[in-house]
């Protein structure tokens, strides 16, 4: 559904997923930490903040 789209939309919570066993533990640690989502991502057409922000995220955390 997009902004556009006039029907109401019902809004379900995140679940929740355990970090998977089969993975190592530094694959673990990286999912366990959070990286993927959670912070707003620069537009596609945005290349330099996208990879500024993608350095500043890993090399400063």
């Amino acid at each position: 559904m997009s902004e556009n789209d006039p029907r109401p939309a019902f809004h379900v919570p995140a679940p929740e997923i355990p970090v998977p066993t089969s993975i190592s533990p530094q694959a673990q640690a990286v999912l366990a930490k959070g990286l993927i989502g959670g912070r707003p991502q620069p537009p596609l057409s945005e290349l330099d903040a996208d990879i500024r922000q993608f350095i500043d995220h890993h090399l400063n955390d």
